[in-house]
C-alpha cells in the first residue's frame, strides 16, 4: 500500500482520522475514536491502514493502548518552532536564540 494512491469514503473512520491527524500528532486509537465519534473497532482498522501506508507509526511496540505518531506533522511543527526562534525567521541565516527541537529535516 505504501506509495499507492488511496482514498477513503466520506465520513468514514479513515476519512475522519485523516482530518484529525494534524491536531493529534501523537494519539491512541481510543483518543482518535473519541475525537471522531467512531467505534473503537472502526478506528482501529483505519489506524492500521494509516500504519500500512506509512502515514503513522507506532511509538511503543505494544499492541494494546499503543501510542502512535504522525512523523511528518511532528517534523513540520519542529521546523516551524525553529523558524520562530530565529531572530530573522530563518535558522539557516541566523541560529535560534533559544533552545529548540532538533532539526528533524536532516533525518527525512
Amino acid at each position: 500500500m505504501a506509495g499507492e494512491a488511496w482514498s477513503a469514503r466520506k465520513n468514514s473512520a479513515l476519512d475522519l482520522l485523516i482530518d484529525e491527524l494534524v491536531g493529534m500528532p501523537l494519539f491512541t486509537v481510543d483518543a482518535a475514536s473519541e475525537a471522531t465519534a467512531r467505534a473503537f473497532g472502526a478506528m482501529s482498522a483505519a489506524t492500521e491502514r494509516c500504519v500500512e501506508a506509512g502515514v503513522v507509526r507506532s511509538v511503543k511496540a505494544q499492541r494494546r493502548n499503543r501510542v502512535l505518531e504522525v512523523p511528518e506533522v511532528i517534523g513540520e511543527f519542529n521546523m516551524f518552532e525553529r523558524k520562530l526562534a530565529s531572530p530573522v525567521g530563518d535558522n539557516n541565516i541566523e541560529k535560534p536564540s533559544r533552545v529548540v527541537p532538533d532539526n528533524l529535516a536532516r533525518w527525512r
